[in-house]
């Protein structure tokens, strides 16, 4: 092998005693307890021909020449370059068999490109759950007493209900190996030195392998990072000491006085023939010995189910292909001699023969390589017992894939060294397979859902793992953004929603939210009366309300005087949803031009009364430059536009909800628009669009404030029924980012917000979170369409059954990114009687439970009435 030193007499021997039966082997008592120390004294000294003298002979590392900030490239003791990758692993689990066979061929066309050798690394490692779940309360912000506490009730409820003891965390990793010239073809060793001209000529060699490999993963949805200097050392550091790096997880500068091997490596190490002893861990090495009779993609799947802490490293060596085919015919010559010299045939090696041959031309046709594939997986443990138990439960796995895992007795160090992040493959017991077959070899396996931090939201049903959400979060190739929901009547989207909103008020994001409720039980409703009115209010909006919103309200992009342009755009949508003659949705190109002249004319005029202006006013600039046209047919025009507006205004049907000052608090943290009051359908529309650019402003202006702000709408159908309000929604959600906000999308209407088919799927696209409950079966098929889901997923929804106790728990599909995953949304008590919104059984106890705590307590205000009741209920909760 290019990258792997002659074996060694030991290794000969070695190889013969592990292939002997597991009783011989017992019996035979070879090189029980001896060791070596390299970096610590040790009485035992290891055989001579291994050739150890310190830690440039362990981990074969030269020089990590350049800055931490420069792209990391390793130079090793035979004078060959590595240069790294990391990569995001993906959850496959609802992949269909095509799209999970694609991914094969897009791995083994990877391994095509190849023209060097290639190390893929999967360190997985266990964080405790408590650390894990640490994260939310590291977020909290708030100074409100009663966010704290209830953020500190979810976090120990948390803790409490979860059932495993660690969260997996996954690192993928892919090296990429040069060997240059001057050291392939030379049989004597690096002398160590090289020109700064050649270095460079074979640093730029090794970058373009590096980037052929980038392009390729990053076709494949593995979103490739390359390493720098600094991460590189960390990496080979965390591994040669393992107890240290939990301490001090960044490795020690470079030294000039020191070797680089001798910098990142101050442990330890001692050789055993079972396992090693490397800074207080004993660590176990174990070889794929024979691969399984037939791989599939997936195959390495079962790596999600350990519980041990591991290391996996695949090498991908690159085979001289001509030879590859010389010596494929020379067996294929000789399997037809040893088949037909006898005087009777031999039949079965006859048919034999055939198959090698129709193989062989097959390969001889084909664009498919050879190669050469090692496997290696290490564990490691407190103590030698637990070690074993790691190991067994490793072998375990591989064997009900199919595969021999050998436990590598008296090869430990060479099977370790080939798990180092260094790209070479040590002890070298490799399988000569073709590129198909290496396809199935893709490790990059994930269980994760969720986000890295943020609030806890469920638990993956996978994996049982608690699964966090962070809207805000950015990076790793899951920028979350926007949110779209979706499911039927009853499914649990108000309530999926409200819990989120109360794990999300104690980090110190505001909400805005647009809901029509079919009674005065609204499912956001009884939110609001517990957070109390100084943290949130419920505004039930309609003509008679009290309440107003001015369109005319300037955000921080806009000058007193001069609207912007998006301004100026906006009130012409609203303008066409007010004027537009019946059977129109827009005005013509004249009538708009007109209408921007009026506006213009009223914030001028408005700017001179230091105010903006309202919907009266509009009235009035037009009537009067109806009354001062000299052209009877603008005359007309203006006449019917103050005729219009004028139903608009205080003395109008609809003036009592555009028509004046805006009355709305928005330092609340909370507000709800209800429109259930509106009732007009052309109302409707008007004060769902006002509201849409109310929320538009709320983002600008807390976006200069930095403050974190979500908005959510509750049946977004209603936006997209029509032209401009599709327009707004879609303009919203593209703007999300630009402003750091959230846009939740509800629906369970699908194919009413697909009606404005281009601005729907600009909607969905744009939100990078998807929140799919339980679905009416009839619509299995567009959601399937619309929102691009696998046939799998598809099934996975279907199966999400009707939930008769949701106290308990719920189904759903969260996808964020490309990642994807079927998680339970568990309740806490109190997170239940809070968003319950079941009118039979549920909201009267809560009412009733409110009433008992009133007349015990009469003093108390209606808020903090509230807080008890669902508190003593949830004590009480039989879920």
């Amino acid at each position: 092998m290019p990258l792997t030193a002659k074996p060694s007499f030991h290794n000969i021997v070695a190889g013969i005693y592990n292939s002997l039966p597991p009783a011989l082997r017992e019996a035979i008592p070879i090189a029980n307890h001896r060791g070596v120390a390299a970096g610590a004294e040790d009485d035992t000294a290891f055989p001579a021909d291994r050739g150890l003298h310190g830690w440039e002979d362990v981990c074969f590392i030269y020089a990590i020449p350049g800055d931490d900030q420069d792209d990391g490239v390793v130079v090793l003791a035979d004078g060959s370059f590595r240069k790294y990758l990391e990569c995001k692993g993906i959850n496959a689990l609802l992949f269909d068999e095509a799209d999970r066979e694609t991914m094969a061929k897009q791995f083994a066309a990877f391994a095509n490109s190849c023209d060097s050798d290639i190390q893929l690394l999967v360190k997985s490692r266990n964080l405790p759950v408590d650390e894990y779940l640490s994260k939310y309360q590291d977020q909290v912000r708030t100074d409100n007493d009663y966010l704290k506490w209830y953020a500190n009730y979810t976090d120990q409820w948390f803790r409490r209900v979860q059932d495993v003891h660690f969260v997996p965390q996954r690192e993928f990793y892919v090296i990429v190996s040069y060997k240059p010239p001057d050291v392939a073809n030379n049989t004597e060793p690096w002398s160590g030195k090289r020109s700064i001209q050649k270095h460079e000529e074979y640093v730029e060699v090794l970058n373009r392998l590096a980037k052929t490999a980038f392009e390729q993963l990053r076709q494949s949805n593995l979103r490739p990072q390359i390493l720098n200097r600094k991460e590189v050392r960390d990496l080979i550091y965390a591994d040669l000491n393992p107890r240290l790096a939990q301490k001090e997880p960044g490795a020690p500068p470079s030294r000039p006085d020191l070797s680089e091997a001798s910098c990142l490596a101050s442990s330890a190490l001692k050789v055993n023939e079972d396992f090693l002893w490397l800074d207080g861990r004993y660590i176990g090495t174990q070889y794929m010995a024979h691969a399984p009779h037939e791989t599939w993609m997936g195959w390495l799947v079962d790596l999600l189910t350990l519980s041990v802490e591991y290391t996996v490293s695949i090498f991908i060596h690159v085979c001289d292909q001509d030879k590859v085919r010389s010596d494929l015919k020379n067996k294929h010559r000789l399997g037809h001699m040893t088949a037909t010299q006898f005087a009777a045939p031999d039949l079965e090696g006859l048919d034999a023969t055939r198959g090698a041959a129709a193989a062989i031309q097959e390969f001889l046709r084909s664009s498919n390589k050879a190669f050469d594939v090692s496997l290696y997986i290490a564990t490691s443990a407190d103590s030698p017992e637990r070690l074993a138990q790691n190991t067994d439960e490793v072998r375990r796995v591989f064997k009900n894939r199919g595969a021999l895992i050998d436990r590598g007795q008296m090869l430990q160090l060479d099977a370790w060294q080939s798990t180092l992040p260094v790209g070479v493959d040590r002890l070298a017991i490799v399988h000569r397979v073709m590129s198909p077959i290496v396809g199935t070899f893709w490790p990059f396996f994930t269980a994760s859902c969720g986000t890295p931090d943020g609030v806890p939201f469920g638990f993956a049903s996978a994996s049982r793992e608690p699964v966090l959400l962070n809207p805000f979060f950015r990076g790793a190739g899951k920028d979350a953004n926007n949110m779209f929901v979706v499911g039927t009547t009853g499914a649990g989207k108000s309530f999926a929603v409200s819990m989120l909103i109360l794990r999300l008020l104690p980090l110190g994001t505001r909400f805005v939210l647009i809901d029509k409720t079919v009674d005065k039980f609204g499912a956001y409703r009884f939110v609001t009366q517990l957070l109390g009115p100084d943290l949130a209010s419920y505004i039930d909006l309609g003509p008679n309300s009290g309440f107003v919103l001015n369109p005319f309200d300037l955000g921080p992009e806009d000058k007193p005087s001069e609207p912007s342009p998006d301004k100026i755009s906006t009130l012409l949508s609203l303008l066409d949803l007010m004027l537009a003659p019946e059977g129109r949705e827009e005005l013509n190109v004249e009538e708009k031009s007109l209408l921007d002249g009026l506006i213009r004319a009223a914030y001028l005029d408005a700017h001179f009364r230091s105010t903006v202006p309202t919907m009266s006013d509009l009235a009035r600039v037009a009537a009067e430059a109806a009354a001062n046209e000299i052209d009877p047919l603008q005359r007309d025009r203006l006449q019917q536009f103050a005729r219009g507006l004028s139903l608009f205004t205080r003395t109008g049907a609809f003036g009592g909800l555009v028509d004046g000052y805006t009355n709305v608090d928005p330092e609340k943290l909370f507000t709800v628009f209800d429109t259930r009051e509106v009732n007009e359908p052309r109302l409707e529309r008007i004060a769902v669009f006002i509201l849409a650019e109310y929320i538009r402003r709320r983002a600008a202006e807390y976006k200069e404030r930095r403050v974190r702000f979500a908005a959510i709408i509750d049946e977004a159908a209603t936006l997209m029924r029509f032209r401009a309000g599709a327009r707004l929604l879609d303009d919203l959600s593209r703007r999300a980012r630009h402003y750091g906000m959230m846009l939740v999308s509800i629906t369970q209407q699908l194919k009413d917000f697909f009606r404005q088919s281009e601005q729907a799927d600009s909607v969905v696209k744009n939100s990078h979170m998807k929140l799919i409950l339980r679905q009416d079966p009839s619509d299995l098929k567009v959601l399937k369409e619309t929102l691009r889901l696998s046939d799998a997923e598809v099934v996975a929804v279907e199966n999400f059954t009707k939930d008769e106790e949701k106290r308990k728990d719920s189904q759903c599909l969260l996808i964020v990114g490309a990642t994807h995953g079927v998680i339970r949304l568990v309740p806490s008590p109190m997170d239940y009687w809070i968003c319950t919104s079941e009118a039979i059984t549920d909201i009267p106890k809560r009412q009733e439970k409110i009433k008992e705590v009133e007349t015990k307590n009469p003093k108390l205000s209606k808020t903090d009435t509230a807080r008890q009741a669902v508190f003593f209920l949830g004590l009480t909760h039989d879920g």
